[in-house]
């Protein structure tokens, strides 16, 4: 299938590049390469190329920094993504694109569903969330899928920012009061192959929203724990003890944005429909462990 992908650059999009099936024709757009921003230029490459797929793998994903900057995170969030939509409305072709938990408030107890009512609580879900009706309201052939807490090998994370200080910090305070789990890129590029290969084989899958996560459930506090516990025993440099690393509150942690503090999905929808078993929150987080001590990231 000739496929595009926006935001090749990113963490997301570098899994993407090196997971997805080489038998594909693939063009991949980093931010530098083209600016989405740039409509008249996206929809020239859309009109020449014309993908059977496109894979929006962009986002404004700064949470804090979209508290000041509301203006870039609905440009890149909402009206660019409503573009890439005229476009294959236009054009023709699947649009596959990712979304947060960040579209909730976080005050369901239970696990979200794909239909529950949203009601984002930051600029970032409130962008996310209006790209994501921009999408319904001009497609019918699109997939969006969405994710919490997202961690990979490349670009900038929870992961690998507890590993960095790591190797500088004695004691480290995180807030273990939100609810979640992280998911890796490795998972959603799984996730994404696999529907890739299901509309190549003709078992297409309904139209709509699917949510990625891991099974399980955990919180800040304890993903870190978890980290520095494995990684400890196999990088000398790291300096931090898990047992120095002490729960904090979230509203002792002074952040500009407010988070949900339930990022739960629920993804008995999207298991029915995979040709693999959704891992348990731990051995995802190891895997993209061993990648970051393998490539000393």
């Amino acid at each position: 299938m000739k496929i595009v992908i926006l935001g090749a650059g990113g963490q997301l999009g570098q899994e993407l590049l090196k997971n997805l099936n080489q038998e594909d024709e693939i063009k991949a757009y980093s931010r530098i390469e083209l600016d989405l921003l740039n409509h008249s230029k996206v929809r020239n490459i859309i009109s020449s190329e014309r993908p059977e797929i496109v894979i929006n793998a962009a986002a404004y994903t700064s949470v804090d920094k979209a508290e000041d900057n509301i203006d870039e995170a609905f440009k890149i969030n909402s009206y660019a993504v409503e573009n890439i939509a005229k476009c294959l409305k236009e054009f023709g072709g699947y649009l596959i694109h990712y979304s947060t938990d960040y579209v909730f408030d976080g005050k369901k107890e239970a696990k979200y569903l794909e239909n529950d009512q949203t009601n984002p609580i930051n600029i970032y879900g409130k962008s996310k969330l209006e790209g994501e009706k921009k999408i319904q309201n001009i497609l019918t052939n699109f997939f969006i899928f969405r994710t919490s807490w997202v961690i990979g090998e490349y670009g900038k994370n929870f992961a690998k920012t507890i590993l960095k200080l790591s190797k500088v910090k004695n004691n480290l305070n995180v807030v273990f009061d939100q609810v979640g789990v992280p998911t890796s890129t490795n998972l959603i590029s799984k996730v994404t192959k696999n529907l890739i290969n299901d509309l190549k084989n003709e078992r297409p899958w309904a139209y709509g929203i699917y949510n990625i996560a891991p099974k399980g459930s955990t919180n800040w506090f304890e993903i870190a724990k978890k980290i520095i516990s494995f990684c400890s025993q196999k990088d000398p440099s790291i300096i931090l003890k898990s047992s120095n690393i002490k729960p904090i509150l979230t509203k002792d942690y002074q952040a500009k944005a407010q988070r949900p503090m339930n990022s739960l999905l629920n993804t008995e929808k999207l298991q029915k429909l995979l040709q693999f078993e959704l891992p348990n929150w731990e051995n995802d987080l190891i895997e993209i462990l061993n990648s970051l001590l393998k490539n000393k990231t």
